[in-house]
């Protein structure tokens, strides 16, 4: 009777949880169309009072949270990317090209300014700190795609903002993996990996994720085409993105990428029917709909997630403070190189340089690096350091650019009210001439 008793109680406090978390991010999505602060950083700071401050979730069940990381990341990652390339149009891609550079230039910078940081700064080894800069050269596309759709941005500054967020979490797992490998066959007593074995794996990560996101791309419009208009068919469109996710993450391709392209076929499947001289009869007018619903419902839960296993640490927090504010410097020779011989990105390039966060593959990468590693072996304890460092710097990077976002749509819209009162000024002036 009192273990009965005891699973109702609990049970009852997750409902509330449930409907409280739901509820939350409805506030917090509000908070964002009146004051422009990502609703991300409300929900992980909900995470945190309801886990590390009133431990109304356990340390026992945090610990048992932190195993699921790499699974929660991948199914928030693979809805989140599945959703922006929804939005992504061909007949007016412009800026690709750009986001592509700016997301490798994202990791390879933040791996070349974190490496010597944290080696000289904190003595660690040069591959177990640039494997830490590797991981943090993602700006997560849970955050910046959503705030990039909602700030009005210029097709163009949209188009480079979304493959940036989606392609650098691919260069991202591309550098930690290999970075990874070295590790592990030094660690065996292995050779060192040689440039030719790098460039193979690169090419076989991209070639896979590529090849099999646009096959099932294509076969899945094939499958929409036969059964016409049919009752769930975005919730039915994300499992088979999950499953794509997984599927591809075993065959040892990006995930990443494939859903990606799978939801830009998708996207442009009547562009590709036209160019075959055929007439598409799928309309993914109810399916874009319905998944801003999933979507808000997937990141709602995932970001409180995160702050539940943020680590409250004085050491965590100063070295995720130090981090946070250190990833700025990256990120704006990034942008800067990015924008270059570019008017319409050139003129969003406050916004760019702000939307920085870290967040799902960073958060993905770090419960699997502390997964894969031994207890008790040298490598677990930079494993244990890396995973704390790694979900406050999330936090943080949200916090920050949070503030940042907000402070430059304001100054964007006080300049258009001023350039708004000039032109009325203006012509008051004409008439009166007149």
């Amino acid at each position: 009777m009192v273990l009965i008793s005891s699973l109702t109680a609990d049970t009852d406090l997750l409902l509330v949880i449930l409907g409280g978390v739901i509820l939350i991010g409805f506030l917090a999505e509000v908070i964002f169309y009146r004051y422009r602060l990502p609703e991300n950083l409300g929900l992980m700071l909900v995470g945190i009072l309801i886990g590390p401050v009133a431990h109304i979730i356990n340390p026992f069940q945090v610990e048992i949270l932190r195993g699921l990381a790499p699974f929660f990341g991948a199914v928030a990652l693979s809805v989140i990317v599945l959703g922006g390339s929804l939005s992504l149009n061909f007949s007016s891609f412009s800026g690709g090209g750009r986001g592509v550079l700016m997301a490798t230039l994202d990791t390879l910078l933040s791996i070349a300014f974190v490496t010597p940081l944290f080696h000289f700064l904190f003595g660690w080894p040069v591959l177990i700190s640039a494997l830490l800069g590797a991981m943090l050269g993602e700006t997560t596309a849970t955050i910046v795609i959503p705030v990039s759709q909602r700030l009005g941005l210029s097709q163009g500054a949209l188009n480079s903002m979304v493959i940036d967020s989606t392609f650098n979490s691919v260069t991202c797992i591309v550098a930690f993996y290999i970075l990874f490998d070295v590790l592990v066959q030094q660690g065996a007593g292995g050779s060192m990996l040689t440039l030719s074995a790098v460039t193979k794996y690169l090419l076989e990560l991209v070639s896979t994720g590529v090849f099999i996101g646009a096959a099932t791309g294509i076969l899945w419009i094939s499958v929409l085409e036969r059964l016409g208009d049919i009752s769930h068919s975005y919730i039915v469109t994300v499992a088979v993105a999950i499953a794509l996710y997984a599927l591809v993450d075993t065959l040892g391709g990006s995930a990443v990428l494939a859903v990606l392209v799978f939801g830009l076929v998708l996207a442009n499947h009547a562009l590709l029917f036209g160019i075959l001289g055929k007439q598409s009869r799928v309309n993914l007018g109810e399916l874009t709909t319905f998944k801003d619903e999933i979507t808000f419902f997937v990141r709602t839960f995932f970001y409180v997630y995160v702050g539940v296993l943020v680590s409250l640490s004085a050491q965590a927090a100063l070295v995720g403070a130090m981090l946070a504010l250190f990833l700025l410097v990256p990120r704006i020779l990034a942008v800067e190189i990015s924008v270059k011989g570019s008017e319409e990105l050139s003129a969003n390039r406050r916004l760019l340089v702000s939307l920085y966060p870290r967040g799902l593959t960073v958060a993905v990468l770090a419960g699997t690096l502390i997964a894969s590693v031994p207890q008790g072996s040298q490598l677990f304890q930079y494993a244990s350091g890396i995973f704390d460092y790694s979900f406050m710097t999330i936090l943080l990077t949200s916090a920050i650019s949070a503030v940042l976002v907000a402070r430059e749509y304001r100054r964007r819209t006080n300049e258009d009210l001023y350039e708004l009162i000039r032109r009325l000024r203006k012509e008051r002036q004409r008439l009166e001439k007149w």
